[in-house]
């Protein structure tokens, strides 16, 4: 399996360098430092899975994404970046993301189990399914999300941590634990978007 590492700054690419090989020996992760490198690596090989960072010398990542989603649709992204921004959180989930983490401190400590998330996507998509983009296109906020299995009280405590943190998404989801995009796609399985909406955050 083979990961492109899409990242201009060299601790950060070196942190989560290390930590994948650690937690997932065998691993290969190739690094660009910008767009064109990255188009560049594209081009010349398969990949598994791409790591997306936002700000780029040269562009930003949605740039990236785009070709992705266009040329290369079943290649699972994961956008890993400093910016901390419920737009493009939403705009990357739905484009078909896996994920979408912030640079935040231990940050990396999610990182293996949302690869593995996007590997199991990525072959999914690739024995035949729809791609993730394909899903998720046409989706409205006011439509629920297919195939998602309600879990007993789990939209009450989503509610409530919710409001605990005066419906900021960002630091609700580190709550319960669970990523942006995954807090993101609840609040619309539940009906919560209108509310969150109404908050004005």
């Amino acid at each position: 399996m083979t990961v492109l590492l899409v990242e201009d700054d060299n601790a950060h690419a070196e942190l989560v360098q290390r930590c994948l090989a650690r937690e997932l020996p065998g691993l290969t992760i190739l690094r660009a430092t910008t767009l064109h490198n990255a188009r560049e690596l594209l081009r010349s090989r398969p990949f598994d899975v791409v790591l997306l960072d936002y700000s780029l010398p040269d562009g930003n990542g949605l740039e990236l994404f785009w070709d992705l989603r266009g040329r290369f649709r079943d290649i699972p992204v994961v956008f890993l970046t400093a910016a901390n921004s419920a737009e493009l959180c939403r705009t990357a989930w739905r484009g078909g993301a896996v994920d979408y983490i912030v640079k935040k401190r231990n940050y990396v400590d999610a990182l293996p189990l949302v690869v593995r998330k996007a590997l199991s996507a990525g072959h999914s998509a690739v024995s035949g399914g729809n791609s993730i983009s394909e899903k998720r296109t046409d989706e409205r906020d006011e439509e629920p999300v297919p195939n998602l299995v309600e879990r007993p009280g789990e939209r009450s405590r989503i509610q409530t941590v919710l409001e605990q943190n005066h419906w900021h998404r960002g630091r609700a989801a580190q709550e319960p634990g669970v990523s942006r995009i995954t807090l993101w796609r609840r609040m619309l399985e539940y009906g919560l978007l209108r509310r969150y909406g109404q908050s004005g955050k």
